[in-house]
């Protein structure tokens, strides 16, 4: 496994601003750090979202009342696999409540790929 280094300043950052969006219940930017169509993978379960705009309405509603959750944070990011116009990164998140505690551990593999020079998160794996 390969520790991300300085080289992979813009899919880190890229990382970073679709988390922020994450956070700050923002889908319009969130969806600005994505590459249509979409997919994710979760228990067996694919998920296409063919447009912008795929995320539920309620989404955020919903997971702060079904978890107290109020906001995520990576703890660790890895480069698994790079290619000039691919990365694959393993990442760990915890799910946090407003006063810090967390709610539960993620890790998740996702594939971020360039296209038409942009980066973008192409696939989610939970």
């Amino acid at each position: 496994m390969t520790l991300v280094d300085e080289s992979d300043s813009d899919t880190l950052d890229l990382l970073n601003r679709f988390t922020n969006a994450f956070n700050n219940r923002d889908a319009d930017e969130m969806d600005k750090c994505l590459h249509f169509p979409h997919i994710m993978l979760a228990e067996s379960k694919e998920t296409v979202w063919e447009q912008p705009n795929s995320l539920p309405a309620g989404y955020f509603s919903w997971l702060e009342q079904e978890s107290e959750w109020h906001h995520s944070e990576y703890q660790s990011k890895h480069l698994v696999l790079s290619h000039r116009s691919q990365r694959h990164y393993l990442l760990e998140y915890t799910r946090n409540r407003s006063d810090g505690s967390v709610i539960s551990i993620h890790k998740n593999l996702w594939v971020l790929t360039k296209l038409d020079g942009r980066w973008g998160i192409k696939i989610r794996c939970y």
